[in-house]
């Protein structure tokens, strides 16, 4: 662990939690649902899920939504969109903070109304406690 002046930087990944995927300009080339990001954490762990999506040249509609198991709760999802119009730019959503239970996938799906219009960029970050810094 190293001190860069603004944060601590780990070094390697806690062991049996791995890193989250990142998406950058994942494209969603039809109109069903697709995948833009997943993983399947090997322990349970709560995680931040951070996304935003990019329309292109018109307006269409985008349905985005995170599922996950909840250890405790069992089956879960959020949906920021919900077959909302958006017009082209950039859409940050606000995070998501959940529990994923080992060995269930934390999926971010993605709908869009025009094929090849929406681009999704994002990351599922494992929140893990290191231990007293100091």
């Amino acid at each position: 662990m190293a001190w860069d002046g603004y944060s601590w930087i780990v070094a390697t990944d806690p062991p049996g939690y791995g890193t989250g995927p990142v998406a950058n300009g994942v494209p969603v080339p039809t109109t069903a649902p697709t995948v833009a990001m997943q993983w399947t954490p090997a322990r349970p762990v709560p995680c931040r899920v951070e996304v935003s999506c990019t329309v292109v040249t018109a307006a269409t509609t985008v349905t985005l939504t995170a599922t996950w198991v909840d250890p405790q709760a069992g089956p879960q999802s959020y949906t920021w969109e919900n077959a909302t119009t958006l017009s082209p730019g950039v859409r940050f959503e606000l995070p998501l903070l959940l529990t994923a239970a080992a060995g269930e996938p934390v999926q971010v799906v993605v709908t869009a109304g025009t094929a090849n219009q929406v681009y999704v960029t994002g990351r599922i970050t494992p929140l893990v406690a290191f231990g007293a810094i100091g």
